[in-house]
């Protein structure tokens, strides 16, 4: 375990080196608009879903260490060559490749989680897999809005690429079987996961709406960079998914969820509201309460009310986050070009605050 918590910390840190500075890079030397550093974070999602069927044929097909070391590669290799893309589609393409590195990467990853621990640890090797990617995605950001000044964008893409390299090294050296026929023939779509999915794809609209655009909010405000609404998040998410976990022990997941859309419709609308430097703190500390409950509570109720289609359940469950963050950057995107910041804000708040109905539904339906 502990090679597979350092190969995804460094790919996930990839990743998040790329969400300031994708819109950066887009808006600035690029001169594209709003709209599409959208369509740009929306088709990395996209292709990582089209490309999950194909990732569950060849896991049976080749080692799972193979394939998790190609989709850092192909990760890697996209990032790198950011540094000769001068064009919007030239970024697109790039981005495009990056999706399908990340569905090798994440999907068989997590899934190697289960098959290096101990069916009592399960819980637990989880729940540390999910602080690592957090790490990853937290940190990158406030690494990439620090570096950028100093090394410029070639700085931040070699840097992402070397640390995919990194990954690649580690992951091949994972002790890892070919998944078995039987394991693989349960439906894609699991009825039970549905509704917790429908939640967390509205809650992508809360993540995109901060990380998306936080670089291009940021300037807006007339601050230099992100980096204090990006600590913020990451100090709050680390600190309640690592020592806070017992929290998802001793309360119900569907309230938990709630909690997390109450504080992300919140946190949004005060954006919306109140655009200053002072409201952005506060909002990004209720995001953040949003992002660190959300996804874990609604990925266990997901695989409680599925039963023993656990598989199943990760599976349609993870791919509603995925189309939530492609559907979602690009509405906001277009959002921001059509309404400004406050409109992006108000709209994500929107989606946050009806997402409260599915949950109702999951809770009448579970007790029924």
């Amino acid at each position: 375990m502990r090679l597979l918590g350092l190969a995804t910390f460094a790919y996930f840190l990839t990743l998040g080196l790329g969400i300031p500075t994708v819109p950066r890079y887009l808006t600035g030397p690029l001169g594209g608009t709003p709209f599409e550093v959208g369509i740009a974070v929306a088709i990395f999602s996209v292709t990582a879903i089209v490309a999950r069927p194909l990732v569950a044929v060849s896991a049976g097909r080749f080692a799972p260490n193979v394939l998790i070391a190609l989709g850092a590669a192909l990760v890697g290799f996209a990032t790198g060559l950011m540094i000769l893309a001068q064009s919007f589609l030239a970024v697109l393409l790039l981005r495009a490749l990056a999706g399908i590195g990340d569905a090798l990467f994440y999907v068989l990853a997590s899934s190697a989680v289960y098959a290096l621990t101990q069916e009592h640890a399960h819980a637990s090797a989880q729940s540390r897999f999910s602080a690592v990617v957090s790490a990853g995605i937290l940190l990158g950001p406030i690494a990439a809005e620090t570096l950028r000044p100093y090394t410029g964008y070639t700085g931040i893409w070699l840097l992402g690429s070397a640390l995919c390299t990194v990954a690649c090294a580690l992951v091949i050296r994972l002790p890892l079987q070919r998944e078995r026929a039987a394991d693989r023939r349960r439906a894609v779509l699991e009825g039970a996961a549905v509704l917790p999915g429908v939640v967390i794809a509205a809650q992508t609209w809360a993540l995109s709406a901060f990380t998306v655009f936080l670089a291009l909010y940021a300037n807006h405000l007339g601050l230099p960079n992100a980096d204090a609404p990006f600590i913020t998040v990451a100090a709050i998410v680390l600190t309640v998914r690592s020592i806070g976990a017992a929290v998802f022990d001793h309360f119900q997941p569907r309230t938990l969820a709630a909690v997390a859309m109450v504080a992300a419709t919140i946190g949004l609308a005060l954006l919306a509201l109140l655009p200053d430097r002072r409201t952005l703190l506060i909002g990004s500390a209720l995001i953040a309460i949003s992002q660190a409950l959300a996804f874990p509570a609604l990925l266990h109720l997901a695989i409680q009310r599925a039963g023993v289609h656990r598989t199943s359940a990760v599976a349609t469950f993870t791919g509603f986050f995925e189309a939530g963050l492609a559907t979602s950057a690009i509405a906001l995107g277009a959002a921001l070009d059509k309404f400004g910041f406050g409109g992006l804000y108000a709209v994500a708040a929107g989606v946050s605050a009806a997402s409260l109905a599915p949950l109702l539904l999951a809770r009448v339906g579970d007790d029924g």
